[in-house]
This record gives structure tokens, sequence and C-alpha cells, in this order.
């Protein structure tokens, strides 16, 4: 075979060889980072950061109850599953979410801020409260429980709405997981009402304060949900 021949038809892998080469040089000047790969043909396994997006569920009184604890275990990312639990009046026959406020909850924040409280408190409030929520303490994790009251069981739901009664705590624990504290305490009648066939939403949340924790508790951070919501609106 003519040796010309040979030289020619080794040309194409060394071609490729090179090429090969450039692009390897050039990804290290340009600091093209190969972190998306565990070799060179191997994809990766995605990565991930802080809690998963809430994918709500409304469809009972009880699922709801779980949304909302979930939602705020995912702090950020359960924003829009928290304010979805809360119906939003969009015609004629969906009610409104309200919030009512513990009296003595009521008489000590506009005697401690010298003002007065929101005279009506529906979903618009309730995105700035959870915002602000989050905040009071941003680097730890939430966790929120809603346990059964036994001395005020819930009757049996009717076909379009429920009455819950529930003790709620929500807690705080720090980046390290060194410590856990209670930053929300209290109870809660909650009228649940079904605005659809498979969606029971929130439409009003009467809070009161915890007999044991009071309105001046000895932990500031023990405060119930309705003075959480009160503090958020200054």
């Amino acid at each position: 075979m003519d040796a010309g021949i040979v030289m020619r038809a080794r040309r194409p892998g060394r071609t490729i060889a090179r090429l090969m080469l450039l692009a390897f040089c050039w990804a290290a000047m340009t600091g093209l980072s190969t972190r998306g790969c565990t070799g060179l043909f191997t994809p990766a396994k995605p990565e991930t950061g802080g809690a998963p997006v809430v994918i709500p569920n409304y469809r009972t009184p009880e699922a709801t109850l779980s949304t909302l604890t979930k939602a705020l275990n995912a702090k950020a990312n359960g924003s829009a599953a928290w304010l979805g639990a809360f119906s939003d009046s969009t015609g004629p026959g969906v009610p409104a979410y309200h919030q009512f406020f513990d009296l003595t909850d009521l008489t000590v924040f506009q005697s401690s801020c010298q003002c007065l409280a929101p005279t009506d408190w529906g979903v618009t409030q309730e995105q700035a409260f959870y915002l602000q929520f989050l905040n009071v303490r941003p680097s730890d994790t939430y966790s929120m429980s809603f346990e059964v009251v036994d001395s005020n069981p819930d009757q049996p739901p009717g076909d379009t709405q429920a009455v819950l009664h529930r003790h709620y705590h929500v807690y705080a624990t720090s980046p390290d997981q060194s410590s856990t504290q209670i930053i929300a305490i209290g109870y809660c009648d909650l009228i649940l009402t079904a605005v659809s066939s498979d969606r029971w939403l929130v439409t009003r949340w009467d809070d009161h304060l915890d007999p044991a924790v009071g309105s001046n508790p000895v932990d500031p951070y023990q405060l119930s949900l309705g003075r959480r919501r009160l503090e958020s609106s200054q």
C-alpha cells in the first residue's frame, strides 16, 4: 500500500484527537465547570437546595391543615400552598377568609404600639404576615403542628362546612440542630368551607391565647399566631 495513502487515512483520527485536546484547553482557560457530570459521558444527579415546593392538597378539612403544616415547614417554598389554603372571595357564593383575634392580644398589641389594630384581616394581610413570620428566625428550620383539643372535640363535618378546634405550635430549630424553641403557640377555632367538590379552604380563623403562656410570656418568642399577625401589620 502507498505510504501517502496510509498517512491520509490516519489524519481524521489525529484531527479528532487535536479537537478534543483543544476543547479541554478551552475549558481550562475559561473556567468551564465540570460539576454537572461525574465523568465525560456520565450525567450527574441534579443538585437540590432547600425544601421542595409544597404540592397542596385541600381535598378534605384535615388535608388542608396538613398542607398548612407542610407549607410552613418549607418556609418560602411553601408560601403559595399556605396562601392557597385561605379562601379568597372570587365571586358570589365563595366566602372570603377572615381572621379574628383574641381580645387580650388586641388590647396588649394596641397598648404597645399606640395604634389601632386592623379592622379586617383577609388574604392580602395573610400574605404579608407569612413573609414577615419567616424572618422571626430566618436561618432556622420551622415545623408546625395542629393538635386535637380533647376538651373541645370536633363535630362531624357537614357537606359544605367543618369546624375544627386545634392547639397549635410552631417550632424553630437552629441550623446546627443544637436548639429548638417555640415561636408561636395558641388555640384556634377554624371554619373550613367546601368551595368546590375537592377544595376545602379556611374561611374563618378565631385565634385564642394559650392560658398556660398568657399575653406576656416569659419567653417573648411564645406569642400566639394572632399576635404575630397583628405585629406584622406595623
